[in-house]
C-alpha cells in the first residue's frame, strides 16, 4: 500500500504530536510505502533528513492557495493508494480515497466565545472543505455522533480511533510530585480561543487574593514572541499578578515532558474539545488535573480529575488551591489518573488500529473499482 500523508493544515497544538507519532512509527515499519507532505511553519514537528519528506511553504494565504495544486501534482505523481490529511479542513481534493482526522469542535458544538462574522464565514468554508473526504476518522464516539449529525456525514464513514500519548512522551518516566511550596501549575496548550488561556490570569489574581502571599507559578507554553501571550502578559500586569504567570514558549517534545516533571497540577480550562493530548499525558506524568466541568472532559477523564468552571476564576481557584493542599485529593487524582490512561490506546495500540483503517478504505475501493462480480447464467 502506498500512504501520502498530508501534514498542511498542521501548524500547533495537539495536531503536531499525533503527526509526529504517525510518522515515528511510519518510519519503524517497512509494510507500508509513504510519503508526507508537511509545511514549512509546522512548529516542534521533528523532520529527520528523509527523502519521503516533502516541505511546502505555508507563510501566508498566497501559500495556501497554492499549496492546493502541489499536493495535487505530488499526488499525481506518487500515486498513493490513500491520502491521509492528519487533521483537516484538507486543502484540495484528492483522486485517491481520501482521510481526513477532525479535530475541530466549534464546528459540532454550540460556540463557546463569541465570533465575528469573518470567524462565522471561515467556519463555513471549513465545512464545506471537509465534506470533501471519503472517510473521517475522530478520537470519541461522541464526536462521531456530533459530526455525523451536524455536518450531514454518514455514521458509517466515520471510524473511532482513541487519543494515545505520542511515543517520546510514553517513553519518558514518571517522577514524584514536588513540594508545593512553591507549586509551579503547567497550562500546556496552544491558543486558540476555545482553549480558554486568557482565563489564567483571572485565575490567578483570585488565587492571590484568597490566600495573600501564597507562592505559586502558572507556565504556559505559548511563543514569547507571540501576540496572543503579549495580550495574557498585559493581563496578568494590570490585575497585579505578573510575578504569577510566565511562558516557557513552544517546546519540543522532550522540553514539554521536563515541565510535565517539574510541574506539581495542570490545568486546562478549556470550553471545547475533540481530544486532547493534556488528559493522558496528565495520567502518565502522574499530575493531579484541574479542567472544565464539561461534558467532553468528564467522557475522556472520568473519575481522575477535578472539575471546576472555566467561566469562574474564584471557583478554579478554590479547585486549584484545594488539589495544591497536602491532601488525600492529590494523591487519589494520580491514582484515578493511572487507571484511566489504561481506557486510552497505547502508541502501539493506536499505529495498529490506524494501519487496519488505512487498508479497510483501500481494499473497499478496490472493490468498487472492480465492480460485482459476474453472475453465471
Amino acid at each position: 500500500m502506498k500512504l501520502l500523508v498530508d501534514c498542511m493544515p498542521l501548524s500547533k497544538g495537539g495536531g503536531i504530536q499525533v503527526a509526529d507519532a504517525l510518522l515515528q512509527n511510519l518510519r519503524a515499519q517497512s509494510r507500508i510505502d509513504w510519503m508526507a507532505v508537511v509545511p514549512n511553519n509546522a512548529s516542534k514537528l521533528a523532520l529527520p533528513k528523509d527523502p519521503r519528506y516533502v516541505t511546502l511553504p505555508k507563510r501566508s494565504p498566497l501559500d495556501v492557495l497554492n499549496s492546493r495544486f502541489l499536493l495535487a501534482e505530488i499526488e499525481k505523481r506518487y500515486r498513493p493508494d490513500l491520502v491521509f490529511t492528519v487533521f483537516g479542513p484538507p486543502y484540495y481534493r484528492s483522486s485517491a480515497p481520501h482521510l481526513v482526522g477532525f479535530a475541530l469542535p466549534r464546528l459540532i458544538y454550540p460556540s463557546a466565545v463569541p465570533l465575528s462574522a469573518i470567524e462565522r464565514a471561515k467556519d463555513r468554508v471549513r465545512s464545506a472543505l471537509l465534506r470533501r473526504a471519503d472517510q473521517f476518522v475522530v478520537e470519541t464516539e461522541v464526536v462521531r455522533q456530533l459530526l455525523a449529525t451536524r455536518l450531514c456525514v454518514a455514521l458509517h464513514s466515520i471510524a473511532v480511533i482513541g487519543n494515545s500519548l505520542n511515543p517520546t512522551i510514553a517513553s519518558m518516566t514518571p517522577q514524584p510530585l514536588p513540594a508545593t511550596d512553591s507549586p509551579k501549575i503547567l497550562v500546556p496548550a496552544a491558543y486558540y480561543p476555545h482553549k480558554n488561556l486568557d482565563f489564567v490570569p483571572l485565575v490567578a489574581a483570585s488565587m492571590a487574593s484568597l490566600v495573600p502571599g501564597i507562592k505559586f507559578e502558572f507556565q504556559l507554553t505559548l511563543p514569547a514572541s507571540s501576540p496572543e501571550w503579549a495580550n495574557i502578559r498585559r493581563s496578568a500586569q494590570a490585575l497585579g499578578v505578573a510575578e504569577h504567570v510566565r511562558t516557557l514558549g513552544a517546546l519540543s517534545l522532550d522540553e514539554l515532558s521536563a515541565a510535565y516533571v517539574s510541574c506539581s497540577l495542570v490545568f486546562l480550562p478549556t470550553l471545547l474539545e475533540a481530544s486532547t493530548a493534556v488528559y493522558p499525558e496528565a495520567f502518565h506524568f502522574r499530575r493531579p488535573l484541574v479542567t472544565s466541568d464539561l461534558s467532553f472532559a468528564k467522557e475522556l477523564c472520568g473519575p481522575a480529575a477535578e472539575y471546576t468552571s472555566p467561566r469562574d476564576p474564584n471557583a478554579a481557584a478554590s479547585s486549584i488551591l484545594r488539589v495544591l493542599e497536602p491532601s488525600p485529593i492529590r494523591e487519589l487524582l494520580v491514582e484515578r489518573g493511572i487507571k484511566q490512561l489504561a481506557n486510552y490506546p497505547s502508541p502501539e495500540q493506536k499505529f495498529t488500529l490506524q494501519v487496519e483503517l488505512f487498508e479497510s478504505i483501500v481494499a473497499g475501493a478496490h472493490r468498487q473499482q472492480q465492480g460485482p462480480p459476474d453472475r453465471a447464467f
